[in-house]
């Protein structure tokens, strides 16, 4: 009798180690899979910065460059209002 209940209590605490250790098991996977996941967000948040970046850098560049462009720009020379002066659209 003593045997079957020392039998007994040895198989359900083989279960329990056996289940705590799955337990573990199914957690360190989780933890590894949230880890990878957090670096693949890590990495494309980077990858979007850089790109954000180049694309204020580019367009800081090319407005300097209209500017420049607006800058060297020469108006046309407007004649001089008189009373002769024509108002309205012109008939050519």
């Amino acid at each position: 009798m003593k045997s079957d209940v020392q039998n007994a209590l040895g198989a359900f605490a083989e279960r329990q180690e056996s289940q705590d250790y799955m337990q573990k098991s199914k957690e360190e996977k989780a933890l590894e899979n949230r880890e990878k996941r957090l670096k693949g967000m890590r990495e494309k948040l980077r990858a979007r910065q850089e790109h954000a970046a180049k694309v204020r850098e580019r367009k800081q560049l090319t407005a300097s460059i209209h500017a420049e462009d607006d800058a060297h720009q020469t108006l046309p020379k407007l004649e001089p209002i008189t009373e002769d002066t024509p108002v309205g659209p012109k008939n050519s």
